[in-house]
């Protein structure tokens, strides 16, 4: 059984720890040992970073308006908008954590990203589980090393180089965090902006859930838009969809 609403929940109970325990210690609780994150064009071991930088204060909330979780109940992720309020100024952004399960524990985010930008002209609702549309169970006779390669070969049509080939390749679900830009959530501006775009990026890393339905890469890029080059990271996720076709419901560009 997918356990969603769980992981919504954890999610929650995240918000719930910063406003008790402050932002460091909030987040040094939730995060795996190697967990990651872009800081600064670097990319760094966010639990040790957390620990080695002065507290930060301010107040910073958060709440999901899109989640996924594998079939196995192994790997996910969340993502939505956030506020953080200095004492004075308020930051408005999106963020996105994702989250895996540790020994077959507990879950701890893994990965952590935000993406900040202006105060947008209105807030998305809050997630429910009806949004979402259902995925198949794992299917026992995958070839492993098959479905590895087409992963692989998706993610390369799209980022480096090859362009938007169909939209199938994309879900209904797509969101397009760009640091400094609102969020694109809509399939249909999504590929009218992406589309302008010429990319070329170097895998770090990337990780898989045990039924082969939910993975994730992060990396360097160079994007090219009218000519201008930009040298960013990149952190994508993609989930297969009640077809049992990989699809992007994740692109940000860091």
């Amino acid at each position: 059984m997918n356990d969603l609403k769980s992981l919504i929940d954890l999610e929650k109970a995240f918000l719930e720890n910063v406003k008790k325990n402050g932002i460091n210690k909030g987040f040094i609780s939730f995060l795996s040992p190697d967990a990651k994150s872009f800081k600064d064009n670097n990319l760094v071991n966010t639990k040790e970073w957390y620990s080695s930088i002065n507290q930060i204060n301010g107040q910073l909330f958060w709440y999901p308006a899109y989640a996924f979780l594998s079939s196995s109940n192994d790997m996910g992720f969340t993502t939505g908008p956030y506020e953080f309020f200095d004492g004075v100024n308020t930051g408005y952004g999106d963020y996105i954590s994702i989250w895996k399960k540790i020994n077959d524990a507990e879950f701890k985010v893994v990965f952590d990203a935000g993406f900040f930008h202006l105060e947008p002209e209105y807030f998305e609702d809050e997630f429910r589980l009806d949004f979402l549309e259902p995925n198949n169970l794992f299917d026992n006779t995958i070839d492993i090393k098959e479905e590895r390669v087409k992963l692989f070969e998706i993610f390369n049509r799209v980022f480096n180089g090859e362009g938007i080939l169909s939209i199938d390749l994309f879900s209904n679900h797509i969101r397009f965090c760009k640091s400094g830009d609102f969020t694109t959530i809509s399939k249909t501006d999504f590929i009218k902006e992406f589309s302008l775009l010429k990319i070329s990026s170097s895998i770090i890393n990337y990780d898989i859930s045990k039924n082969y339905d939910f993975a994730y890469f992060y990396g360097n890029s160079k994007v090219s838009i009218q000519e201008n080059d930009v040298e960013c990271d990149f952190l994508t996720v993609l989930n297969k969809n009640s077809k049992n076709q990989w699809q992007f419901v994740f692109v940000g560009l860091i």
